[in-house]
């Protein structure tokens, strides 16, 4: 975990090493407090944002 936290492991690295799925890989992140999405709240609010325009909802 602390690997995937400091992004040594990428997600799919982890899970191959682990033995499980990508899901049970996404539920050992929780429990161990390790992130799923590294973003910041603007990063997010931009990332919403261009989708938005994107796909021409409103």
């Amino acid at each position: 975990m602390d690997l995937l936290r400091l992004d040594r492991l990428s997600e799919a690295q982890a899970a191959a090493i682990l033995g499980v799925a990508r899901w049970e890989l996404l539920e050992l992140m929780a429990r161990y407090d390790v992130p799923a999405v590294r973003m910041s709240a603007e990063e997010l609010d931009r990332e919403l944002a261009t989708e938005v325009k994107r796909n021409g909802a409103t």
